[in-house]
């Protein structure tokens, strides 16, 4: 029930807070494994869950299931992606050739979070102010390489979700 009213029941990635301010914080990621699907026709999430069993069994060579995770990963060049677990350090192939298993390697990023409904306009607008924010204080980003991550599930009421965009940090 909780999860309706945007309670974040599943694992999240780990990261160290690098600095912190009242719009943003820079955050450094260590290494982790994905899953990611290109999502030209919007099914890439479905091809994803699928990979992870959620809907039904699951579509990786070892037929297992895998535990959900937040945040679902989107990018402006249509990517979609689902971190895995913590616990994996090898992931299973896809049985199909819509899903890949992909490493993200040691990261910093510039992160904005907000709470509500999410649209193309919102995200937008976060990423400017971003942007725009964390060159003012000295960050420097490539502004080229942005994600839009998304913390909860269909269910959640639009006011109570949890949405982030993220700008590479470089150097």
């Amino acid at each position: 029930m909780g999860s309706v009213f945007g309670k974040i029941g599943v694992e999240q990635p780990p990261y160290e807070v690098v600095s912190s301010t009242p719009f943003y914080e820079v955050r450094k990621f260590p290494r982790l494994l994905a899953i990611e699907a290109i999502d030209n026709t919007n099914k890439a999430f479905g091809q994803l869950a699928s990979y992870i069993g959620v809907t039904g069994a699951a579509k990786n060579e070892d037929k297992k299931s895998i535990a959900m995770t937040a945040p679902v990963v989107s990018t402006e060049d249509k990517r979609m992606q689902f971190i895995l677990p913590s616990s994996m350090q090898d992931a299973p192939k896809p049985l199909g050739s819509d899903v890949r298993v992909v490493e993200r390697p040691p990261s910093t990023w510039a992160v904005t979070t907000w709470t509500g409904g999410w649209s193309k306009d919102a995200v937008e607008q976060h990423l400017r102010k971003l942007k725009a924010q964390a060159t003012a204080d000295g960050v420097q980003v490539d502004e080229t390489q942005w994600e839009w991550h998304r913390f909860n599930p269909p269910w959640c009421l639009p006011r109570y979700r949890t949405n982030a965009v993220a700008i590479k940090v470089v150097g």
